[in-house]
């Protein structure tokens, strides 16, 4: 996952492997009204975190795998609909 993918508009997926327990992060960017473009995360259809700086995200997506146990996947529109 690279900056310049996100800001063309590339979304990006992660999630357990335990399937009887998913848990799903999902990155991207977008132009928000009103504070400008930024970086998102999702996670489990929430909307937790934002940031116009790149290594912020990859500082709060890098603590969810951790905890999580997260490993990246292909990003599947239906399972995640963000």
């Amino acid at each position: 996952m690279k900056r310049k993918q996100l800001i063309e508009g590339a979304k990006f997926q992660w999630a357990t492997k335990d399937k009887d327990n998913l848990m799903i992060a999902v990155v991207g960017h977008h132009n928000f009204r009103g504070s400008g473009s930024r970086f998102y995360i999702f996670f489990n259809g929430v909307f937790i975190h934002s940031s116009k700086g790149f290594p912020s995200l990859l500082s709060r997506l890098n603590k969810l795998i951790v905890k999580w146990d997260l490993e990246w996947v292909d990003y599947d529109e239906k399972e995640s609909p963000i």
